[in-house]
């Protein structure tokens, strides 16, 4: 009786593990989708901005009669440019909240193309100095949405940490192979991580921010998309680094995939 008893325990134990893990990934999947409603707010304000005032000063010129062809032409392919980003945008966000979870074989540098103009207007909002640099032909199996996520999470985090600093604010960003994986580094100068806090950075809802503005979710969430989700890991240190001629101190998330 006590081995039936044993196994039932186990068996309930792990459907508790099961629905804390399903509890914290709901959690998470508002708090990223909220950032990301967020960032594409950004975005949107000036190409929005931009075809208000160019709608305007196509009528302001047409009842002055100062409207050439040619100034005619320039502002409404100026609108179309603007409407299509904003179409543009719509596209990725809306193939980010698909969450079609299949696994694909994907081009990492596309992949972080659609993370970078998904968080554009943060970039520039917050006035975030941007360094890529990609390797070509870098192609990995495995989910392109999910790590977009996290891609988000990380930058998300760096984004809060710029807060504190009043340099000038730099995010890098790298890919390179390594044997038989790709390596992704994502890097600021906001300062590193404090070394106490490092061992923690991934626990689930452990934050350094006040209870209104973290939840401890976005990097735990990270660790386990890159581990379980995807068969790679992820590692977080604090690195000093030369960068224009000037030494910078970050924190550096170095995340590492398999090609299959």
């Amino acid at each position: 009786m006590s081995y039936i008893k044993d196994i039932t325990d186990k068996e309930k134990l792990n459907d508790a593990v099961m629905k804390q893990d399903q509890i914290i990934a709901n959690q998470a999947h508002h708090v990223s989708m909220g950032e990301m409603i967020g960032n594409i707010a950004h975005q949107w304000r000036q190409p929005l901005s931009v075809i208000s005032s160019s709608a305007t000063g196509l009528l302001v010129q047409k009842e002055y009669g100062a409207l050439s062809d040619d100034i005619f032409v320039e502002t409404c392919n100026n609108i179309n440019d603007n409407a299509q980003y904003l179409s543009k945008t719509i596209d990725d966000f809306r193939n980010f909240i698909k969450g079609d979870r299949k696994q694909i074989r994907f081009d990492l540098s596309n992949d972080i193309n659609s993370f970078l103009h998904l968080v554009e207007g943060a970039i520039k909002s917050t006035q975030i100095h941007l360094e890529v640099d990609l390797k070509e032909d870098i192609t990995i199996f495995g989910y392109p949405n999910e790590l977009i996520q996290c891609f988000i999470n990380i930058f998300n985090n760096s984004k809060d940490e710029f807060k504190s600093i009043k340099t000038k604010r730099y995010f890098l960003i790298s890919t390179y192979s390594e044997g038989k994986n790709a390596v992704i580094t994502l890097q600021d100068n906001a300062g590193g991580i404090p070394e106490h806090i490092l061992p923690k950075i991934f626990d689930p809802y452990f934050t350094t921010k006040e209870d209104s503005q973290g939840t401890g979710l976005g990097l735990n969430m990270t660790h386990d998309l890159i581990v379980n989700g995807m068969g790679g890991y992820i590692e977080v240190s604090n690195k000093t680094y030369e960068y224009n001629n000037e030494t910078h101190t970050g924190a550096q998330f170095k995340i590492t995939l398999p090609f299959s």
